[in-house]
């Protein structure tokens, strides 16, 4: 299985470090310099959507479906008495970086096309306004780094030892997909219009 995010603007996905001279914030890259998705963040947003989908369905079965899928403490599971001693419950799947395609890394990462690789990023200003002058407020110049509209994969596994791996609604996969739906953005800045997105799901059915 995988999930496709389709970006429709510029997004970050950032490191929590500047760039010494360029940039006050940049974006994970791969050893190779490409831009991708860590598997931690995506999870948390599927996790978020996939709550917030089954809260509206409101069927028992389905009601602590995204603790089942990705983990979660053992007071979340719906009407399970667990020790609670025991720590957090492991999840049915394993959530994978989102990276460019096969055919997009191959082509850029051959030595004579690693030069558009700089091509993928920009670097975006902002700053404060002061409202007693109606100037930049001093100081508050920022700059990010981000990445230009790109199509990203990210692979989705089975924990096989997952308590839970075997004890999933029968049409566990539909409801996944249909709260994909509610994924509008990505990223950092998602207020401000960056890591506008859709996201699809493909495989295992």
């Amino acid at each position: 299985m995988k999930l496709i995010f389709d970006i429709q603007t510029f997004w970050l996905c950032g490191t929590g470090q500047s760039a010494l001279g360029s940039a006050d914030q940049t974006v994970n890259r791969t050893d190779g310099g490409l831009p991708f998705i860590p598997g931690k963040t995506i999870k948390g947003i599927v996790k978020h959507a996939l709550k917030e989908w089954t809260s509206l369905i409101g069927e028992d079965e389905t009601a602590d479906l995204s603790e089942r899928l990705f983990g979660g403490q053992p007071d979340e599971l719906a009407g399970q008495k667990m020790d609670q001693s025991r720590g957090p419950i492991k999840g049915a799947l394993r959530m994978g970086s989102a990276h460019l395609g096969v055919a997009e890394t191959t082509f850029l990462t051959v030595k004579k096309n690693r030069s558009l690789i700089k091509g993928l990023y920009q670097n975006v200003a902002s700053t404060e306004i002061d409202h007693a002058t109606g100037s930049a407020a001093h100081h508050s110049l920022r700059t990010m780094e981000v990445v230009v509209p790109l199509r990203l994969e990210a692979e989705v596994s089975w924990i096989e030892d997952a308590k839970y791996r075997h004890d999933l609604p029968q049409n566990w996969q539909g409801i996944l997909m249909e709260s994909l739906s509610l994924i509008h953005n990505i990223g950092s800045n998602r207020s401000r219009g960056f890591g506008r997105c859709v996201v699809t799901m493909e495989g295992e059915k």
